[in-house]
């Protein structure tokens, strides 16, 4: 009788290796890959997978959905591919078959998958949020943002920190975002949130509620104290006085009592400050002269001066 033994064996470890390949598999899609050559995606039901063509991968699963991932493999040598063992990468004819497609055994290649951190399992990215700048005045607020990636949602902002009867400003898709807000309630704090997706709605995001607040409208009239001429000689003097706070300063210079503030100004200065000194020149020897002078705050209330006069001497 003959003995089958040594035939045996190889076919039995043959068989627990295929047997172990199949077990090791994951009940449901996860990433596989064929050495460099390239990265698909199949279902455990699948036996075989077939590469349709050199730049883009097709799988074909047992319930007839479709995965596809572009590949650029023409540049890749799969007889030099260390992660294929040495009798795959040997075999005659292997970039033959893989280029017209022929069916390859799904145990080989799940077991040289390769961790591929660029792998994408359903199309979706992270959404960032960067540049993120709040403004707001009395009655308006602005908010801007950029993504990472073409993003459309919507901005909805309320009075009440739950939301409720908000208000929604609708983004179109874009990476940069800028909304304004009008029509504020003044000294009121206003709360908003932002929901943004991809174009292709794989991806989205839902930030935090974040809070704004409008100024308070400024009514008040800034104080004028300490309103003097000093030093006063035959062709100059000089004016001074001090504001409650910061404002613009403007001066006018007259030879009557009645000062005409609907015309320029005699000497103006814009930038705002508490104390303001204005030095008057050019002025006539002996002269009588009337000032009045003016000052306007960041909220653009202004007070003006009551007629100050001085005479400048004689040589």
């Amino acid at each position: 009788m003959k003995s089958y033994k040594n035939k045996l064996i190889p076919i039995l470890s043959l068989s627990a290796l295929a047997l172990v390949a199949i077990i090791a598999l994951p009940q449901s899609a996860s990433a596989i890959g064929f050495g460099n050559a390239l990265e698909v995606r199949a279902d455990v039901k699948d036996k075989k997978i077939k590469v349709e063509n050199k730049n883009s991968v097709v799988v074909k699963t047992t319930d007839s959905q479709t995965a596809t991932t572009t590949e650029d493999d023409s540049d890749l040598d799969y007889k030099n591919d260390e992660n294929l063992p040495k009798g795959i990468r040997t075999a005659p004819g292997i970039e033959k078959r893989v280029e017209e497609g022929k069916w390859l055994p799904q145990g080989i290649l799940k077991f040289f998958d390769r961790d591929n951190d660029n792998d994408d399992d359903d199309g979706e990215v992270e959404i960032k949020i960067s540049d993120f700048k709040v403004s707001a005045s009395t009655t308006s607020a602005n908010i801007y943002f950029k993504t990472n990636v073409e993003t459309k949602g919507a901005l909805t902002y309320s009075a009440s920190s739950s939301l409720s009867n908000a208000t929604v400003v609708n983004l179109a898709l874009d990476d940069e975002h800028n909304v304004n807000l009008t029509n504020l309630e003044d000294d009121t704090v206003y709360y908003f949130q932002v929901k943004l997706e991809t174009a292709d709605g794989k991806s989205s995001y839902e930030s935090r509620v974040r809070a704004l607040s409008t100024s308070e409208v400024d009514v008040d009239l800034p104080k004028i104290n300490f309103f003097h001429t000093f030093s006063v000689q035959a062709d100059s003097a000089n004016v001074i006085w001090i504001t409650s706070e910061k404002t613009s300063s403007k001066v006018w210079v007259s030879a009557t009592s009645s000062v005409d503030t609907t015309v320029a100004p005699t000497m103006q200065n814009a930038s705002g400050s508490y104390f303001h000194v204005f030095e008057l020149v050019d002025l006539e020897v002996g002269t009588d002269y009337y000032v009045k002078v003016s000052s306007t705050d960041s909220a653009d209330n202004t007070t003006f001066s009551e007629v100050l006069s001085f005479t400048t001497d004689t040589e």
